[in-house]
């Protein structure tokens, strides 16, 4: 196919290779869906077969043209389908349905018709709630078990009409009594399908389906030479007979006076099935839609797409067909033949009509067991064959205990039954997964762990030695009621011996009123020895765009909040409980009144009373006042900045409106020695977070001194390094606390 057929432009307004598209998948979904009508109501007996191909055809003309029409997915064809097909003959074999159709098997139709209405009524609410993007998050496993139950059903209930049995009657019931087969119907019914299946050798461009009916079908009137009955329309099981129903003004007038006779009960029953019919649907067309938007580079309205279905299956109830959805074989053969708009699924439909009107006499003489064969290949085709491989991976088992979970319900039960079942099993496996899953990603203390302030070398063996008072916690997932306890427990075991706790919210998704109050809890046991809890981290979309403060004051239900600290970066909070200790050790001097002596910079402190003079007449004093530049990334500079008094906070750009916090230097300390040392440009930029006093020193200036002084070099260099190592130490010590 040529990449014009995938380009995006191509998918607005009308091609003339669209009615190729939309001729070609009418003949893959109109057989299917007289199979599929026939399929819901043939459960009522051989009496409601024709009733139910029309209902088919009816569905594929309604949802046909107006879901292409109304849509957001171009090149979607949608018709009925499967699910339907098999959700709706499932909801006629409730027990609550036998009571009804007991009496009035007539009625069977008019519930039908409402719980259509309702399914479409229901898509029309998700599109506008936005459900589109929800759906698409229902688990692979419900979702896999439910279709995989549909094929199944759809299988079973295939196989007494492929023996020319009623359509009532049991698989147990079929397979003991097999002296009531049909040969020819076995044999159109094999013979249909073993032509489908090696259809696709020979030619692609029509499709198999097609090809397999009418081989059906020409089978059938070659057995007719031998089988005399098989030549009248009368009492003849084989075929779908006289057509039932029609356009008429009486039909439609019956079926709406018919909703008005039913009972709210009944009616309840039909609103809850609608909606169970209406997610089946809906993720049935987005799995779809996914598909063709993967295969022409498109990008669908999932939420108009919904809206176009839901009309569509609004408009096949009052005409009296079954629901449908967008169906994938239809919609590969338009892609494959050529459809490049909506136009070629809107032709589809009208195609469709017109093949009613024009072959609605032949559609009486097409052989029940042909469009049985078609469904039983359907039908294993929709069964995920890969659920047995499942048991060998240890990984998935869970998950082939939800899909095992929903075929079986839905055999035994219903597929309401199997849907319920699915959601409640994926609901209670991953509470398991939440429950038993580590909350606790990473544990480390303060001694290993640092800030992205730098310290002086006395700071850091002060820290070194004090550090263990501290202990960081990296948190994930989600904490709630189910998993606190745990969480709980593991940090206790640090409560005795720590002083601060501290509690990285970073990558937490959602936290609940019960981990709140152990939070409190924590920080109570914490206060009790001068101690506190601190959060840091936390995400907008965690704290839904408020302050954490406010957020945990609104979970907790409470109007104060606790004296929990809280800090936007996991480096201010280890940074305010670095500076709670070494204030304690009186060594926290940050914000000095008085600017350091060039003899209190720490780098300057060993050496000569004769160098350190000959040193302080080359530095340069300088001064910033808070949120100024002392340099950006990119500058020319060969400055080493040794402060005086005040912190500077070096950032490294993003973009215009972000940066990342490298590192903070306070009194003592220095920076800018990249560029002093290998006389590049500047990595990153240096703001000063408070007002600040420096000292400067150029490399051309130092190079001036140290022709007058060779020994000094030496001696800076090495103090430089000293102080450097100092620095990577802490580092590695952070570097093994992560592994």
């Amino acid at each position: 196919m040529s990449t014009e057929v995938f380009s995006k432009r191509s998918t607005t307004g009308f091609k003339i290779s669209d009615v190729w598209g939309g001729l070609a998948s009418m003949l893959v979904s109109f057989p299917q869906s007289i199979a599929f009508g026939i399929i819901v109501f043939s459960a009522l007996g051989q009496d409601f077969v024709s009733t139910g191909a029309m209902a088919g055809t009816l569905g594929a003309i309604a949802i046909g043209v107006i879901a292409p029409l109304l849509g957001g997915t171009p090149r979607l064809i949608s018709s009925p389908c499967a699910p339907s097909a098999a959700f709706l003959a499932g909801l006629l074999s409730e027990p609550w349905m036998h009571q009804i159709t007991k009496s009035a098997p007539q009625q069977a139709v008019i519930i039908v018709g409402l719980t259509v209405l309702f399914a479409g009524l229901f898509q029309i609410l998700f599109s506008m709630v936005g459900g589109g993007k929800v759906i698409k998050y229902i688990p692979y496993p419900v979702v896999t078990g439910y279709l995989s139950s549909v094929g199944i059903i759809i299988f079973i209930g295939q196989l007494p009409r492929l023996t020319g049995m009623g359509a009532a009657d049991s698989l147990i019931h079929v397979l003991r009594s097999p002296a009531l087969w049909s040969l020819p119907a076995i044999i159109i019914g094999l013979a249909t399908i073993v032509i489908m299946y090696i259809a696709p050798w020979f030619t692609k461009k029509i499709p198999a389906p097609l090809i397999g009916l009418v081989g059906g079908i020409i089978t059938y009137f070659i057995l007719s030479i031998f089988y005399t009955d098989l030549r009248f329309l009368d009492g003849n099981k084989l075929v779908i007979g006289s057509l039932q129903g029609g356009f008429s003004s009486e039909y439609f007038i019956d079926r709406f006076t018919g909703f008005s006779g039913l009972q709210f009960s009944v009616i309840s029953q039909c609103v809850i099935a609608g909606a169970t019919l209406a997610v089946v649907l809906s993720i049935d067309t987005l799995k779809t839609c996914v598909i063709v938007d993967t295969l022409g580079r498109t990008r669908s309205n999932s939420n108009r797409e919904l809206f176009g279905q839901g009309v569509g299956n609004l408009a096949a109830s009052v005409v009296g067909g079954i629901a449908g959805a967008g169906t994938l074989g239809a919609t590969l053969v338009n892609l494959s033949s050529g459809g490049l708009t909506r136009f070629s699924g809107i032709l589809s439909g009208g195609f469709t009509l017109l093949a009613f009107v024009v072959f609605a006499p032949l559609l009486a003489w097409v052989p029940v067991p042909a469009l049985a064969g078609i469904l039983i290949l359907v039908a294993i085709r929709t069964v995920d064959w890969n659920i047995i491989f499942m048991l060998k991976k240890r990984a998935a088992f869970f998950d082939f205990l939800v899909i095992g979970g929903v075929i079986v319900v839905a055999l035994r039960y219903s597929l309401m039954a199997a849907a319920g079942t699915g959601f409640a099993l994926s609901t209670l496996f991953f509470l398991r997964e939440q429950i038993t899953g580590a909350v606790i990603r990473r544990k480390s203390y303060g001694n290993t762990f640092f800030s992205k302030k730098s310290r002086l070398s006395n700071e850091m063996k002060m820290l070194s030695e004090e550090g263990a008072r501290t202990v960081i916690y990296e948190i994930q997932g989600n904490l709630f009621f189910g998993n606190t306890d745990r969480f709980y427990t593991a940090v206790s075991e640090d409560l005795d011996q720590c002083q601060f706790v501290i509690l990285n919210l970073r990558m937490v998704q959602s936290l609940d009123s019960t981990a709140v109050h152990i939070f409190n809890q924590i920080n109570s046991i914490l206060s009790d020895k001068k101690g506190r809890l601190i959060l840091s981290g936390a995400s907008s979309t965690l704290t839904r765009g408020q302050t954490l403060e406010k957020y945990l004051s609104e979970v907790a239900m409470r109007k104060h909040t606790t004296s929990i600290l809280i800090f936007d970066e996991l480096s201010d909070a280890l940074e305010w409980v670095e500076d709670f200790i070494l204030s304690e050790k009186n060594l926290y001097h940050s914000h000095l009144e008085n600017p350091l002596d060039a003899s209190e910079i720490e780098i300057f402190r060993n050496l000569s009373t004769d160098r350190l003079n000959a040193i302080k007449s080359y530095l340069e004093e300088k001064s910033f006042k808070q949120g100024e530049r002392i340099f950006l990334t990119g500058d020319t500079s060969d400055e080493i900045y040794f402060i005086r008094r005040g912190i500077v906070r070096i950032l490294l750009s993003i973009d215009e409106q972000k940066s990342h916090h490298l590192a903070t230097f306070g009194a003592g300390d220095f920076f800018g020695d990249m560029s002093f040392v290998d006389h590049e440009e500047r990595s990153a930029d240096a703001i000063a977070e408070s007002d600040v006093d420096l000292f400067v020193l150029s490399r051309k200036r130092f190079e001036e001194l140290v022709k007058k002084d060779s020994g000094l070099a030496a001696e800076f260099y090495e103090s430089l390094v000293k102080v450097l190592a100092i620095r990577f130490r802490g580092t590695h010590l952070e570097l093994r606390s992560l592994e």
